[in-house]
């Protein structure tokens, strides 16, 4: 199996940035080719896109080195990791762009963002940017504070992929760069910015929603599925978990080919939209679609649920959910849609096997938890940890 991944106030990039005296991008240590052979995430892999223009050499830091992991046990991923103000501040703006309230949505409608002609280390670009966070220095950062910063900046998006699993139209590709400034008090002024869209044909929306029309309409559709579901569903938070099961479980296959190991398949089949929609063959969800549409329709049932990655034999993606005794109990979809005697999304061997199952419970065991959504990142493993026996549903 494989695995992609992806991404309030807002300020937009404006004309008087574009005399920015340093340019720089992410290193290909950290990132760069490294999500055809990931073991989380493979195809489609969230994955940094090295600028054209100047990249210095930076250490391994710049990807996993100086983000410390807060000592307890979180749920959301942005709570997991110890981040500078301003950089949870930029994952805020994340959930700001994509939210769809009409108000800034510029990771939605990126023709939302006003397109500049910047200079970047002499060479003329077209952009479509946006200001992720600002740093006001009393000199010139160090290397060590630049590869902190990017790694801060990556970590935050990496977070946002995961708390948000509602956005499906990102690509995971990100593309960035920072200027420095001299303030009128003799400061320096760090900017780091978000590249949307440039010239070179570089974009964050997915192939198959490339412009606002087709994110709006993918969008819609996805509201109204998760109302479909919702609506359908029976009271009790322990009747819902079951039904979100069953619905999944009767009304996808699994991919295919990611079943067959093959290649080809779309972005969208690790994503919510794939599983939410209910489809089957080469269209099929695959693990992620599966694990991120049930926590998609939790997220909407105010159930709490969290996405867990790692290795359960192969590449894999699964939830904890917490019920209403308090703890939390993991629920692998994925293993409730086995294949059976016949294809399409009924094969006859949908179970509950996996379903709100305790630390103790042999199928929980095996499991080895990586976190880890950038290739090379923070591993956020921090999460809460399962109950020791199965869940004794109280309604029945």
């Amino acid at each position: 199996m494989s695995k992609k991944s992806k991404f309030g106030a807002s300020k937009l990039f404006t004309a008087g940035l574009a005399a920015v005296s340093a340019v720089m991008a992410l290193s290909v240590s950290a990132f760069a080719e490294e999500t055809a052979d990931n073991g989380v995430f493979g195809e489609g892999a969230f994955e940094v896109v090295l600028s054209d223009v100047v990249y210095p050499s930076l250490s391994s830091s710049v990807s996993n080195g100086s983000i410390d992991l807060r000592p307890g046990e979180y749920e959301r991923y942005i709570d997991r990791v110890d981040l500078p103000e301003e950089v949870v501040e930029f994952y805020n703006k994340l959930c700001e762009w994509t939210d769809n309230d009409g108000v800034d949505d510029y990771l939605i409608d990126t023709s939302l963002i006003e397109p500049q002609t910047v200079n970047l280390n002499g060479s003329k670009r077209n952009l479509r940017s946006l200001t992720a966070f600002e740093i006001v220095s009393d000199g010139k950062m160090t290397q060590e504070v630049y590869n902190y910063y990017f790694s801060s900046f990556t970590t935050a998006i990496g977070a946002f992929d995961r708390d948000h699993p509602e956005v499906f139209w990102l690509n995971g590709k990100v593309k960035s760069y920072y200027g420095v400034n001299d303030t009128e008090d003799g400061k320096k002024k760090y900017i780091f910015y978000l590249i949307v869209s440039s010239d070179d044909g570089f974009t964050v929306l997915s192939d198959e929603y490339p412009d606002a029309s087709s994110v709006k309409s993918g969008i819609q559709k996805r509201d109204q599925y998760i109302s479909s579901i919702l609506g359908s569903a029976p009271s009790g938070n322990y009747q819902k978990v079951k039904y979100f099961n069953k619905w999944l479980t009767e009304n996808n296959e699994y991919n295919t080919i990611v079943a067959g190991h093959g290649s080809g398949e779309a972005q969208s089949v690790y994503e919510c939209i794939s599983a939410l929609e209910g489809r089957a063959g080469v269209d099929g969800p695959a693990y992620g679609g599966y694990a991120r549409a049930m926590k998609v329709l939790c997220d909407r049932a105010m159930i709490p649920c969290i996405l867990v990655d790692g290795k359960d034999g192969e590449d894999h993606m699964w939830n904890y959910i917490k019920m209403d005794d308090g703890n939390w109990y993991l629920v692998d979809v994925t293993r409730n849609d086995p294949a059976g005697e016949s294809s399409g999304a009924i094969s006859g061997a949908e179970c509950e096997d996996y379903l709100l199952i305790g630390s103790n419970n042999p199928k929980s065991s095996g499991r080895t938890i990586i976190n880890q959504p950038i290739p090379n990142g923070v591993q956020f493993v921090n999460q809460p940890n399962l109950a020791a026996n199965d869940y004794v549903p109280s309604e029945d």
